[in-house]
């Protein structure tokens, strides 16, 4: 418990540096410079910028003009600290011995917290731009091939992974001259693809496609989107892509 505690409160950490990462739109301008109120420009404090803690410490609100701040920070700070906690439950469970834990098993659990980061900056990027930047994803894909193949996944699969599900979408995006999907799209199903290999690439493409119609049907009956507000594709795409990587199998068990 102590363990997995820790890990959750690395997590909420490492989940603020990446919400900065995405608003202010690249890692070096997240690395330098002081974090300031969006609204008053006023710069913070240490003490204000303690994930969760401060946002709730200050009622959502800045400390100097009051102006509310999005409930979207301290979600995303716990769901990042959330993720990582799961990753490592799922491979060592609660109370693991970990001088008994092979080297395999250690390397599985360290790609699947690389890919969580991968899967979570994306998330944040697209909610928040609406972008998923080639220098994410591109190095992703990269990263993801490579450490699988290390790791002795079969290289034709991710390969064909990568094909299946980034053409998917390619055929998608010249059909519609990019009205349906965007470039970044693209390259993001190629990302699933050799990171969960081809059914397992397969698999996030429909579950990103159900929590999507299903969060725009909810959007929809609270009056909060139109049938023409676009939604953050990737987004859904990043919370499916995590889905599978722990639970793909038990999720195609379930159906078949």
């Amino acid at each position: 418990m102590f363990a997995v505690l820790i890990i959750f409160l690395l997590g909420t950490a490492l989940g603020s540096f990446l919400m900065v990462w995405a608003d202010r739109g690249g890692l070096a301008r997240s690395l330098f410079g002081r974090s300031a109120c969006g609204h008053c420009r006023q710069a913070l404090p240490p003490i204000h910028l303690i994930p969760i803690v401060s946002w709730l410490f200050l009622r959502g609100r800045c400390a100097f003009c009051k102006h509310r701040l999005s409930p979207v920070y301290p979600l995303f700070e716990a769901g990042v600290g959330f993720a990582l906690a799961l990753v490592w439950v799922r491979h060592l469970g609660w109370n693991p011995d970990l001088f008994l834990v092979d080297g395999h098993l250690w390397g599985l659990l360290a790609r699947d917290v690389t890919f969580t980061i991968v899967l979570a900056l994306l998330f944040i990027y697209d909610l928040r731009r609406m972008l998923l930047p080639d220098r994410i994803t591109i190095p992703g894909i990269m990263i993801a091939l490579v450490w699988n193949a290390v790791l002795g996944f079969p290289e034709s699969d991710l390969a064909l992974g990568g094909l299946f599900v980034g053409g998917f979408f390619l055929v998608q995006y010249l059909v519609s001259r990019g009205r349906w999907v965007g470039g970044g799209d693209v390259r993001m199903g190629v990302l699933l693809g050799v990171m969960l290999g081809l059914l397992g690439g397969i698999e996030a493409v429909f579950v990103a496609y159900i929590l999507g119609a299903l969060v725009a049907l909810v959007l929809l009956a609270l009056g909060r989107a139109t049938r023409k507000t676009p939604l953050p594709f990737g987004t859904f795409l990043a919370v499916a892509g995590f889905v599978v990587l722990l639970w793909g199998r038990e999720l195609l068990s379930f159906v078949f």
